[in-house]
């Protein structure tokens, strides 16, 4: 009698890039990238495989969290650091009062009439 005990692994190496493009009042892109790398041991072929699929999963829904992670805070994070708190006048607009509606409409009066 013949008895055999079989081992598979293997080296896997992920990688994932992304370039976002967002829009708000301007152009900005965001680009992301990650590398991760494994050794994976399985008890035959097919839980080799299952470990693989398992390893850029968990790779993937991490990148994933981090994309998701960086977008709902970068209104607070990097975009506030290119803008200024205050405009230059330091004093904070007040859009109820519909001041930009008149500046708007004097911009177009102003074009009209060259």
């Amino acid at each position: 009698s013949t008895q055999s005990t079989w081992a598979t692994e293997c080296n896997v190496t992920c990688f994932i890039g992304d370039h976002i493009h967002y829009y708000e009042e301007g152009n900005v892109h965001m680009e992301g990238n990650v590398e991760k790398s494994e050794e994976i041991k399985g008890k035959d072929l097919a839980d080799t495989s299952r470990r693989v699929i398992a390893f850029l999963g968990k790779v993937e829904a991490e990148f994933q969290s981090q994309i998701e992670d960086q977008c709902a805070n970068i209104s607070d994070t990097d975009f506030s650091k290119l803008r200024r708190k205050l405009p230059r006048t330091k004093q904070l607009f007040d859009f109820g009062s519909g001041a930009h509606r008149l500046a708007a409409e004097l911009q177009r009066t102003a074009k009209g009439a060259k």
